[in-house]
């Protein structure tokens, strides 16, 4: 990736983040979570490079287990684990979970979602379309 492009990829990454979210949001919304275990071990051979991952994956999976709480219909208590092994070097995660969603529902969510998307696409052909005119309008001056 070049230096000079680095901006407009940062940008298209945060619109894909931003319509993805709005998107996930409409699935989780109709989702209920009835089990939620999750495990995860592993190590990275040195202990203060253990624990700093550890720290790392104890956050990010806070984080998710935070937006599914806050999106999802959460029926049970989640459980999250997070082992250390210092001296060995895997990563093992296993997940546990039961879901429930209803049928009308899901159709429902999946033309929304393809709504969505279409909309997102035409927002950004647009917004290109307005681009290219502009520069179009810079090299004509």
């Amino acid at each position: 990736m070049e230096l000079n492009n680095y901006p407009i990829k940062l940008n298209e990454w945060k619109e894909i983040l931003q319509s993805s979210s709005k998107l996930l949001s409409i699935i989780l919304s109709n989702i209920s979570i009835q089990k939620l275990k999750w495990k995860t071990a592993g190590g990275m051979g040195e202990a203060c490079v253990t624990g700093t991952v550890t720290g790392l994956v104890w956050s990010l999976k806070g984080i998710i287990l935070g937006q599914l709480v806050e999106k999802s219909n959460m029926r049970c208590e989640p459980s999250i684990y997070v082992e250390p092994y210092f001296q060995q070097t895997f990563f093992q995660t296993e997940l546990t979970c039961m879901i429930s969603f209803r049928i009308g529902k899901a159709i429902h969510v999946f033309f929304k979602g393809l709504r969505l998307i279409s909309q997102d696409k035409n927002k950004n052909n647009y917004r290109k379309r307005r681009i290219l005119k502009w520069k179009n309008i810079l090299f004509r001056a």
